[in-house]
């Protein structure tokens, strides 16, 4: 088994690099979210087995010449030696060849199983095998439910090589009796190589296998147990404890020279499996509360076979996921209460989404009418001293059929006043198959970008769906934001305080009771809107009567983190009762019960915009001198 490079184009046409390749980040969480999903994709209906196996080679180990012998490192070293240029691709190529020649080489293993695996012939890009293997930007996903359709996260294994390279080995379902399917690929750039006084150009990308034709090579079938893929850690028939013999079937990445910018790894790479458990609680709880997956993390040290240490990911036990879980549970359980009322109390609302119209011209997908689909919005009450130290504390998880969270995003500045939460928004056919379900489905999967992270409009929603998508999308998480401030509402507002975003951005204070000799008054009914840069204020000041006029001084203040912070009124007038507006509040005359007041805020003396800052209202009073 050799090495074989793809030859350049005879236009002369250079390719400093496939852009696949880098178009989504390189990092553990990155390659958690696109490998799982695509395991999950592949599944066979039951519980998809997921396991990461963390491996430290030393330079000059027996394991470390075994390993490199069973790659033909040799010959990949020089087609790595041969990119050398100005080029950033290049350079970088070059600085992880020399890491790998000199420094402890890290491997990362992505075993899946209980999946179909790599099926599909040669050169068939219809199929699994040549779209993940040969193929650029190529999904052949069929499901509605399907992680990706971009074809791009395929490639994160590769950029996440310091070499460009990686190897796959896969035992097909319904095809177990016939081995192992072995392949590598080399992400290079264009480069020369010169042998024999024979000069070769070659493209840039090459594989690992059999010889097929001239220059190309093909998988390779090998037995369960062969030496090379004992050597490259690719044993498929090594399955996780607990594995049924039935559940065999899937694939196996190992990537070569593993790099995490954000990891420093001179020290050992346990920052690396630690990274990996959190990311697959923070990203497919959904599905392991489910059962849909199970993910283990294994770490190997030191050239050994036997693992230092094995970990069962667990989402209930890692640090900001423990809440969404608890709320799924008690949502599965039905033990969801009618108001949020104790902390872990959980509610569950409906929310609707309006899915447009199909275009119906020239599209191969399903066809239908404006359609919607209920969504459910579970709310969870976290503690009033829940630690704020939380990454997710006022998160709200969106999730689809694919059983993965799509996406975290902080809704706290959506509720300001209101209580602390944990919210999960559930859509599509997580939720069932119903025609309405699976239209849900289709629409926010083609909403998703490349790295899968939001739903958004896009050019591939306009054309396929009518005009107006955006706006019903936009409404759809609107929708969200106003369940939010009513379920999280402090407990004692009613509804009529005015807008319900405003409520949570407004609070209203009373004096407390004024000392003896001094009139008490207090504020009531009271409304804030913002306009333009200001707060506008709308109050009515209860008085207890007196035999002498008084002076009452409303006050506004702004929220900000070191305390309250006094501005100004721009303006301020008697709507309602007998009052005269003075340069410092309203003068009242004896025996008033009540005023009415409206006021605006200057923005000049605002610490922060109106928009981002809670306000109080108090009120002061003395006897007019």
């Amino acid at each position: 088994m050799k090495w074989r490079y793809r030859r350049a184009p005879a236009d002369g046409g250079k390719d400093y690099g496939n852009a696949g390749v880098y178009a989504t980040p390189t990092s553990v969480r990155t390659i958690v979210r696109e490998d799982g999903q695509n395991s999950l994709d592949a599944g066979l209906g039951g519980e998809v087995f997921l396991r990461f196996r963390v491996i430290e080679l030393n330079p000059g180990s027996d394991r470390y010449k075994r390993f490199l012998g069973a790659m033909n490192f040799r010959q990949l070293d020089r087609h790595i030696t041969a990119c050398a240029s100005e080029t950033k691709i290049g350079n970088r190529l070059l600085a992880g060849l020399q890491h790998v020649r000199e420094e402890k080489l890290v491997l990362l293993a992505i075993d899946d199983y209980a999946t179909s695996g790599l099926v599909g012939d040669e050169f068939d890009s219809s199929r699994p095998y040549c779209a993940l293997v040969r193929d650029n930007l190529n999904s052949r996903k069929t499901s509605t439910t399907a992680g990706g359709i971009f074809g791009v996260g395929a490639k994160v294994n590769l950029a996440c090589s310091q070499i460009g390279t990686v190897f796959f080995a896969s035992r097909l379902h319904g095809q177990e009796s016939d081995g192992t399917r072995l392949i590598g690929r080399s992400e290079l750039t264009y480069h020369e190589t010169s042998r024999g006084g024979r000069r070769r150009q070659y493209a840039g990308p090459g594989w690992f296998g059999s010889k097929a034709r001239v220059d190309v090579s093909s998988s390779v079938w090998l037995s369960d147990s062969h030496p090379v893929l004992d050597d490259l850690f690719l044993r498929r028939d090594h399955v996780p404890a607990g594995l049924s013999a039935k559940s065999k079937s899937g694939t196996s990445v190992l990537i070569v020279g593993f790099s995490d910018p954000q990891i420093d790894t001179s020290g050992g790479t346990k920052q690396i499996a630690e990274n990996i458990v959190a990311a697959a609680a923070e990203n497919f709880w959904p599905a392991i509360m489910k059962g849909q997956l199970s993910v283990s993390v294994e770490r190997y040290a030191d050239d050994s076979d036997t693992p230092v240490s094995v970990e069962r990911v667990d989402p209930k036990t890692v640090a900001g996921i423990t809440p969404f879980c608890e709320a799924w549970e008690k949502l599965v359980d039905r033990e969801e209460a009618p108001t949020l009322t104790q902390p872990g109390d959980v509610v569950v609302t409906s929310v609707p989404l309006t899915v447009p119209a199909t275009r119906g011209t020239g599209q191969q997908r399903a066809q239908h009418e404006e359609l919607v689909s209920e969504c459910k919005l579970v709310v969870r009450l976290a503690p009033p001293g829940h630690d704020r130290s939380d990454p997710r504390l006022n998160d709200v998880a969106y999730v689809r059929g694919r059983a993965m969270v799509t996406r975290y995003q902080d809704k706290g500045s959506a509720v300001v006043g209101g209580r602390p939460f944990h919210a999960i928004v559930l859509t599509g056919t997580m939720l069932g198959r119903t025609r309405e379900q699976l239209a849900a489905e289709e629409f926010l999967r083609l909403s998703e970008p490349p790295a899968h992270d939001r739903w958004t409009f896009n050019s591939d929603v306009a054309e396929f769906y009518a005009r107006g998508s955006k706006r019903l999308l936009d409404d759809f998480f609107d929708r969200i934001v106003e369940q939010l401030q009513r379920v999280l509402r402090p407990l004692g507002l009613s509804q009529d305080q005015g807008p319900e975003i405003l409520d949570r951005l407004f609070v209203l204070h009373s004096q407390k009771p004024a000392a003896p000799r001094r009139p008490r008054v207090t504020v009531r009914n009271a409304n804030g809107v913002i306009e333009g840069e200001s707060w506008v204020i709308d109050a009515e000041i209860s008085i207890e009567p007196t035999a002498k006029p008084l002076l009452v001084t409303p006050t506004l203040a702004f929220e900000q983190e070191g305390g309250q912070f006094g501005v100004r009124w721009a303006q301020l007038v008697i709507t309602d009762g007998s009052a005269e507006v003075r340069p410092d509040g309203f003068l009242v005359p004896p025996r008033t019960k009540r005023v009415i007041f409206r006021g605006v805020s200057d923005p000049r003396s605002h610490p922060v915009q109106a928009s981002s800052s809670a306000v109080f209202v108090d009120v002061a009073a003395k006897s007019a001198p």
